[in-house]
């Protein structure tokens, strides 16, 4: 399994001191869905996130 998206966006998280329940919060995701995001455990996610992530 690739987790190279998930490694750069925790790396990108703890440079930048932001808790992933912070990022899941604002991106109106649960911190479950956010958790298997961050441990690739969920690899593409929907375009309803990438939306919500960018407002």
């Amino acid at each position: 399994m690739n987790t190279m998206k998930g490694t750069a966006l925790k790396a990108y998280l703890k440079e930048r001191n932001i808790h992933p329940a912070s990022l899941a919060k604002s991106c109106r995701l649960s911190e479950s869905y956010m958790s298997r995001i961050l441990n690739a455990q969920r690899l593409n996610p929907r375009i309803g996130v990438l939306d919500s992530a960018r407002s």
